[in-house]
């Protein structure tokens, strides 16, 4: 015989609250990769450096956040 399992409820509150958190951490990298750039060109360098700059960064992320990731789902 099955007994039904009463869930939990949803903590709505936390829910958002993380919601938020992601939210921003996001809009900040967002704000970081369309300024630094201009960042870089005030300091007296060029526009390409900043450019070229994240390019690098993104390819380090394609291929280290992988090797990170399977690397920690192996470790318990």
């Amino acid at each position: 015989m099955m007994q039904s399992q009463r869930s939990q409820p949803v903590l709505w509150a936390q829910v958002m609250g993380l919601a938020a958190v992601q939210g921003a951490i996001t809009l900040t990298w967002v704000v970081y990769n369309l300024y630094l750039p201009q960042l870089l060109g005030q300091l007296g360098l060029p526009q390409t450096i900043g450019v070229s700059l994240l390019i690098v960064e993104s390819l380090l992320a394609i291929v280290l956040e992988p090797l990170m990731g399977s690397g920690s789902d192996g470790i318990v």
